[in-house]
């Protein structure tokens, strides 16, 4: 396992299959948003787990619930997917680190592929960090055992 330092506040223990994509290699890649963050891959298994982040005003921090966040990002990831065959498949409460996320998980197609993702938020005093964890469809539980292992060993500093 290798220890990832997630903008000096949250450290993630990934298997060692998984690797820190460079700046030119998630420059290559498509995001729906900019902003500070990183991406994970394992390319063995078809696995990649992307983490940005977002700080936020104190009143904002307080007052955004991460369900709300997470039903705001749902909004704003389903339009540009619809080119993909977006299928949502519902939202759901995990934690990370003792913190609370809440999320959904979603399939859609590229290339012909089947595709399995989530996508999770969290806050931590003013920062709200945004997960998302994609795999192919036919490996999704082997996948999905490995995200759940990465968010059970997190911890916040």
């Amino acid at each position: 396992m290798q220890q990832i330092s997630v903008n000096d506040e949250l450290i993630l223990s990934v298997p060692d299959s998984f690797h820190l994509l460079s700046e030119e290699e998630r420059n290559k890649m498509v995001f729906l948003a900019d902003g500070p963050g990183l991406c994970l891959s394992a390319p063995a298994l078809h696995l990649m787990i992307s983490v940005g982040w977002r700080k936020v005003n104190g009143l904002a921090a307080m007052l955004l619930g991460e369900k709300d966040i997470a039903k705001n990002m749902e909004a704003r990831v389903r339009i540009p997917m619809q080119e993909s065959g977006y299928r949502l498949e519902g939202f759901s409460d995990r934690e990370i680190g003792g913190k609370k996320m809440s999320g959904y998980s979603y399939s859609y197609t590229v290339k012909g592929k089947g595709m399995s993702a989530q996508s999770m938020v969290a806050k931590n005093r003013k920062t709200i960090y945004y997960f998302h964890f994609y795999a192919r469809a036919e490996t999704r539980q082997e996948g999905e055992a490995v995200w759940k292992q990465i968010l059970e060993t997190a911890r916040w500093t």
